[in-house]
């Protein structure tokens, strides 16, 4: 029947209850300790001797526990607290608290853990009630790592095998030394394929109250990192040269020597922003890409600087041997040039691979230097980047936009000021242009395809300022005719300059243009770079830091949307990617995947940046460039001589009066040979340039010197005397044409009559002179 408590409930037996059952332990441990303390009042209490102590929990192990009982020195310390130990003056009683029972250190292994004493095999209160209490004490006097006195109970097998488990550890333990850890390598890499640098990660570490590694430690992880990345990215473009190979293998691109042909993307960078003036940049690298795979096959670095050289140049520190990364002593401008020829030769050589198209963006002289350099650099094709040269089109037009000086006077502020209006339709018709009439095979192309290629360019200014006599069917408003803003920009003389930068940039490499080819893929490339080399802010061009963020950003080209990473993780750590690289790699992939996706649902239209240079012969719009084919030659002397074609020289003659005052003059001018520069070219020799004299013609410069001056000032004067002095009318003329042979001009002074001209010449160092003959006569004799 269960027990009843005053208020006629029933309750539990206390058994059941935990608050209850640990209260009753409570209870019992104060009885024993209370039990003690009165037995040391009665001195009532013995003690023994460490021996016997020692034997007694031998006994006491073996009894309940079922094994040996270890003991150290600190353990009986630190649990016994003196060494002399006080029991019940009964010592016949063999029972040890279950406190005693330890295990030594140096034999954990050994020792099965379920001979401990623990929560779960714990004494209940009923065993604990039949145990005699115990106390025990230890003194306070005791120093630290004393040696461990009195007699121990041991298995001496198990003792030898851990001493010489212990001897042989120190032969093959490999631990200290230059040992880094996988994550410190790790760490390393992903400041370098982040773009930053010691500096970067240790504030950033810092802010995050994180320890960051030393410098020094950081340059040798650094090196570590830098020879992995740097075999990866050998492999890769290893096995991109392979692709290409047959690739050209299955279309049948071998020439007669056995050699493979591909078409190449390059371009070149440098490790600092030039900013169209600054080209003095320590290291540059250029980079080769074949145009089948869109892979890189070749990368080269030149470094203008080592760091070591430096120091011990100016004393800093002495001579020693060391990897040295200095490699180029000539100007930064020419790097680009020398890392494509090493480029071209090192797949003629290694794997039997030559380059006859090339792809690049005109702005440095490589073709040049291949043909000089490279056996078959004469029969390599230079394609244009129709990018590249829409761009040198569109500055050059910003540039007459820009020109007051020639372009002065009512007429040419209204067209100047229509230019600025129409600049970018103009940029964008001649691109659209070159995509209508591109063709996908990279054969010969028809002549037919260029010469409609020309006509769509030169036709682009008509139709954007409102003459649409000549558009095609792509043109909605070639019904449509708007004579205003094309006769103002006629007769400002600007039409005519924009068809002249049409035929410089454009149709000079239409026979290339008509391809549609672009080096993106070399821009990306160089996006990567500047990523990864801190927006090129940092110079890292020292001690090979260019070299190792050049051949992360190979690995960062090959394997789009960070996907390198994997296999990077994989050579460092020797294991697959734990999950947080995993997610990151997968969330950037699909990422990646939906932006292409994007791209080709809807193609962005963004504005075309026009931007100037300061350039030298190596790089820019002034480096040398190759003749252009025979047969696009002889297409542009057929253009141009039908072009000089007049129908009535007086009308050019009537339009061209003022001479260097009238556009049309100039204009018409620089497109024939002229009487003046007549002497200069029939008295030629042969093996005398004709450069300057050409760029003299074509691009004669507005002189405003003194002497120019003076004679403009004084020419009218000297007229009227002239008609004073022989009472005849002088008459102003224009510039004259030969009919039969268009390509001659003459622009005298003035008409004396029906058969005499006249040419007024005001010497600028005779202005102060009373009789010009004597003066005259005196300068020949000096002479």
């Amino acid at each position: 029947m269960p027990l009843k408590n005053k208020s006629n409930r029933a309750r539990k037996h206390p058994s059941f209850n935990r608050a209850s059952n640990a209260q009753r332990l409570r209870r019992i441990e104060e009885k024993r300790s209370a039990y003690i303390d009165s037995s040391f009042e009665n001195n009532t209490i013995a003690p023994i001797n460490e021996p016997d102590l020692f034997t007694r929990c031998d006994k006491a192990a073996q009894t309940d526990l079922g094994g040996i009982c270890y003991l150290t020195y600190s353990e009986f310390e630190s649990k016994f607290k003196k060494c002399e130990v006080a029991v019940q003056t009964d010592p016949s009683e063999d029972i040890v608290p279950e406190d005693v029972v330890l295990q030594n250190n140096s034999m954990s292994e050994a020792k099965s853990l379920t001979s401990l004493r623990t929560p779960q095999n714990a004494l209940t209160a009923e065993e604990m009630s039949d145990l005699p209490d115990l106390c025990i004490e230890t003194s306070i006097d005791c120093t630290e790592n004393c040696l461990p006195g009195g007699n121990f109970l041991c298995n001496l097998s198990h003792m030898i095998a851990q001493v010489r488990q212990l001897e042989l550890h120190s032969y093959s333990c490999n631990f200290g030394g230059t040992y880094v850890f996988n994550k410190m390598i790790k760490c390393v890499l992903g400041a370098l394929s982040t773009g930053s640098g010691f500096s970067q990660e240790e504030e950033k570490f810092s802010v995050m109250n994180v320890r960051y590694m030393s410098k020094d430690k950081f340059a040798s992880c650094e090196k570590l990192t830098s020879e992995v990345m740097k075999s990866y990215a050998e492999e890769e473009m290893l096995k991109a040269i392979l692709d290409e190979k047959q690739l050209a293998e299955s279309r049948g691109d071998i020439d007669s020597d056995g050699y493979y042909c591909i078409t190449l993307i390059v371009d070149g960078g440098w490790c600092k922003r030039s900013y169209g003036h600054g080209y003095n940049a320590s290291s540059g690298v250029s980079v080769l890409i074949g145009m089948s795979t869109q892979k890189i096959v070749f990368i080269g670095v030149r470094n203008k600087v080592c760091l070591i050289c430096c120091a011990v140049a100016n004393g800093r520190m002495e001579k020693k041997d060391h990897l040295c990364w200095k490699n180029w002593k000539g100007p930064s401008t020419a790097m680009e040039s020398d890392c494509i020829v090493e480029g071209l030769l090192y797949l003629e050589t290694v794997h039997h691979i030559r380059c006859t198209r090339l792809v690049g963006d005109g702005d440095s002289n490589t073709i040049a230097k291949c043909r000089e350099k490279i056996s078959y650099g004469g029969r390599i094709l230079k394609v244009e980047c129709a990018n590249h040269a829409v761009r040198r089109y569109g500055r050059a037009i910003q540039k007459l936009q820009g020109n007051t000086t020639r372009f002065s006077g009512p007429t040419g502020i209204k067209g100047r000021q229509l230019l600025k209006q129409k600049l970018m339709k103009l940029v964008k018709g001649a691109r659209n242009a070159i995509k209508s009439n591109a063709i996908n095979n990279h054969n010969q192309p028809l002549k037919e395809a260029v010469s409609k290629l020309i006509s769509d360019l030169r036709n682009v200014p008509n139709h954007v300022f409102g003459k649409h006599e000549n558009c095609g069917i792509f043109c909605k408003r070639n019904i449509e005719t708007d004579n205003t803003d094309y006769s103002v920009m006629q007769s400002s003389g600007l039409l005519n300059a924009i068809q002249y930068e049409i035929g410089r940039t454009l149709v000079a490499c239409s026979n290339t243009l008509i391809w549609n080819a672009t080096n993106n893929p070399a821009e990306t490339f160089m996006s990567q770079l500047c990523k990864i080399s801190g927006g090129k802010r940092i110079d890292f061009s020292k001690s090979g830091g260019f070299n190792r963020r050049a051949n992360i950003a190979v690995l960062a080209f090959q394997s789009p949307a960070q996907q390198f990473h994997e296999k990077a993780y994989k050579r460092i750590a020797l294991k697959s990617p734990s999950t947080p690289l995993t997610k990151f790699l997968s969330s950037r992939r699909n990422r990646y995947l939906k932006q292409i996706q994007r791209r080709k649902l809807f193609p962005n239209s963004k504005k075309l940046k026009l931007r100037q240079n300061a350039t030298d012969s190596n790089y820019g719009e002034n480096v040398e460039r190759p003749d252009v084919p025979k047969q696009i030659y002889d297409n542009l002397m057929e253009n141009h001589l039908l072009k000089l074609k007049v129908q009535n020289n007086c009308d050019i003659e009537a339009e061209t009066r003022g001479q260097a005052s009238s556009e049309r003059w100039r204009y018409e001018r620089s497109l024939r040979l002229s009487s003046s520069f007549f002497k200069e070219i029939a008295c030629r020799k042969t093996s005398t340039k004709c450069s300057k004299l050409v760029m003299r013609i074509v691009y004669d410069r507005d002189l405003c010197n003194a002497a120019m001056k003076y004679g403009l000032a004084n020419e009218e004067i000297a007229r009227k005397q002239y008609e004073k002095e022989y009472a005849t009318e002088v008459k102003i003329c224009g510039l004259f044409v030969d009919k039969h042979k268009p390509f001659l001009c003459a622009s005298p002074d003035g008409l004396v009559g029906d058969d005499g001209l006249i040419e007024i010449k005001c010497p600028y160092s005779a202005r102060f002179e009373l009789n010009l003959l004597e003066f005259l006569i005196a300068k020949k004799k000096k002479k």
